[in-house]
């Protein structure tokens, strides 16, 4: 008996062994720990990320639509973009049902597209003064809210943007692009802890089939 008892303690572990042993395993259980939310922060950002391109690819998505229908497309004077479908009334006369404006709303962070179904605000024949009229009053914000017998549309096409740029270039003896350029960015990545935004941009075009250039209304560069 007393053999196997001095047999058995000599098996014991000794406390630098033991401490080495926990040493490994804090180790060990660290990694995984580490890599476990490592493999987290890649998920729920690839997922942001998918969700990002979803919704400026479908942002993307009227901004083609409306510019391929379009007989002309030129930036407001704050960076808008204004498209103008003709006279599609043959009244010889600008009015809102004529256009579509997308601009950048930064305080919800939207692309917004308004329209309007009432032609409450007249210009006058096509000119290049009736469009710049057109232009200040969208600018001012007075085409931005339901008054004076406007009906308006004012749909948000794509959300999560930090900034939106329109490009309308008129390249000599080529056609007449537009050029979009959306940042997107997700902050929800910081709720599911991961403390990591998701930022992306998307980069998109569009091309006028049938452009005008009459009354001074080309898109400009």
């Amino acid at each position: 008996m007393k053999t196997i008892s001095r047999q058995f303690r000599g098996r014991a572990f000794t406390l630098v062994e033991l401490l080495l042993a926990l040493t490994i395993t804090a180790v060990i259980v660290a990694g995984a720990a580490m890599m476990t939310w490592t493999l987290t922060a890649y998920h729920y950002s690839g997922e942001a990320a998918v969700q990002l391109a979803t919704q400026g690819r479908f942002g993307l998505m009227p901004l083609r639509r409306d510019v391929r229908a379009a007989q002309a497309v030129a930036l407001t004077p704050a960076g808008s973009l204004a498209v103008w479908f003709g006279d599609t009334k043959n009244s010889g006369a600008i009015d809102l049902t004529q256009f579509a404006f997308y601009y950048f709303q930064a305080s919800d962070r939207t692309l917004r597209r308004l329209t309007y179904s009432a032609a409450a605000a007249n210009f006058g024949p096509p000119s290049p003064a009736a469009f710049a009229a057109s232009f200040a009053n969208f600018d001012s914000g007075s085409y931005l809210a339901s008054a004076g017998g406007l009906v308006v549309s004012n749909q948000v096409v794509c959300h999560n943007l930090d900034a939106v740029t329109f490009a309308a270039n008129h390249p000599a003896g080529g056609a007449d692009t537009v050029e979009f350029f959306l940042q997107l960015s997700s902050p929800e990545n910081i709720v599911n802890s991961t403390g990591h935004p998701v930022n992306l941009n998307l980069y998109g075009s569009a091309t006028m089939r049938a452009p005008t250039y009459a009354y001074g209304f080309a898109p400009q560069s």
